[in-house]
């Protein structure tokens, strides 16, 4: 598809070019999904650790949810009697649930009930290391039950399946079970299906977790930072040649209580640096600009200060770097685009802990 288009919207008699290229555009973004899809089904997709709160984030994003589901099917939503927290990707814990739901809104046409439960269990030895490949512990049971037309064992066996649907070809890729599953899988979780005809569908998802009661609220930091954390006390050389990154790359690392000297290409952070190399904590630096490159000024200003931590910004992959990359191979790359979490997380490691052995990416 992609790759047809191309050839119409570059026929020089081509009377559709912004329909050809509004499709390569549309191909190029399903592709896109459906990358994302596979690498969260195959457990190879980088998750965002934080402590979830199950019970709230089921609350909150049934709101959402809500609006996809017709009248007629009701939604009886159970929380637990107390918070049950997970370290999970709060993100993909979002996309389990709004799966499940819109797939039990399909087998229900004519309405129906759509119930989630959740409760904490113990898990035994056992049971935890069949199901979870995990020790004994606690748990958290999430329960998603329909009453639509249900499966049969044959279709059960499957259910899981990539690609696999019993959906007409154009209302699905087969994917969102599957996508289900490798979520589970890549939490440290169990999902397991039952059903029957006529009988609707059940799914019981396992999720390890802790059981804790509410914190006392905590009196705020006299001078809070954009990410909560203490203020760090560090001057930072910003370095990118497109003003309109450069901008807001300064203004969240002012929100972190760095100090910030910004500049617009290589030769100037240069000469910034080797004005006063000891006041500066920290490099962020653009691979492409023009004149010197991230790399070259990193390399000159090494001279200068051979143990001062860099953090780097590419929107090009590292394999596509040259040779040049080696020289900086232990220090991070933040991909473009990046949000200002990643920036704030990988300054803050840098600042924090600016010795050997930093990870190749950021």
């Amino acid at each position: 598809m992609i790759g047809g288009n191309a050839n119409l919207a570059l026929a020089p008699d081509s009377r559709d070019h912004e329909a050809a290229l509004g499709a390569i555009v549309t191909a190029v973004a399903q592709a896109s999904q459906l990358t994302r899809q596979l690498l969260t089904f195959g457990r190879r997709q980088a998750l965002r650790w934080e402590s979830v709160d199950l019970n709230g984030l089921v609350a909150n994003h049934l709101a959402m949810i809500r609006r996809l589901i017709p009248e007629n099917i009701r939604i009886d939503f159970r929380a637990a009697a107390q918070p049950v927290v997970t370290e999970a990707d709060k993100g993909q814990l979002e996309q389990v649930l709004l799966n499940l739901c819109l797939n039990a809104r399909d087998v229900m046409p004519d309405g129906g009930l759509l119930s989630i439960a959740i409760e904490p269990v113990v898990l035994d030895a056992t049971t935890a290391g069949q199901l979870c490949q995990r020790p004994a512990g606690r748990f958290v049971r999430i329960t998603v039950s329909d009453t639509g037309h249900g499966m049969t064992a044959a279709i059960l066996d499957r259910i899981f399946e990539p690609f696999f649907s019993t959906k007409p070809l154009d209302r699905g890729s087969g994917l969102g079970l599957a996508v289900v599953y490798g979520i589970i899988r890549q939490h440290g979780g169990h999902i397991a299906a039952s059903s029957e005809p006529g009988q609707g569908a059940q799914f019981v998802l396992l999720l390890p977790c802790e059981t804790r009661e509410r914190a006392p609220a905590q009196q705020p930091a006299a001078a809070p930072t954009l990410d909560g954390q203490e203020p760090i006390a560090a001057t930072i050389l910003l370095a990118e040649d497109s003003e309109a990154v450069r901008r807001v790359a300064e203004k969240v690392l002012a929100r972190l209580g760095a100090r910030v000297i910004a500049v617009s290409d290589g030769e100037q952070a240069v000469n910034r640096f080797a004005a006063d190399p000891g006041q500066f904590d920290l490099l962020f630096l653009d691979v492409m600009m023009p004149g010197l490159s991230g790399f070259e000024v990193a390399a000159r200003c090494r001279v200068l200060r051979p143990d001062i931590p860099v953090l780097f910004a590419s929107g090009y992959a590292a394999e596509s770097l040259g040779d040049k990359a080696e020289v900086t191979a232990n220090d991070p790359i933040l991909r473009k685009p990046y949000d200002p979490d990643a920036l704030r997380a990988a300054v803050r490691k840098l600042v924090t802990n600016p010795g050997p052995g930093r990870s190749g990416q950021a």
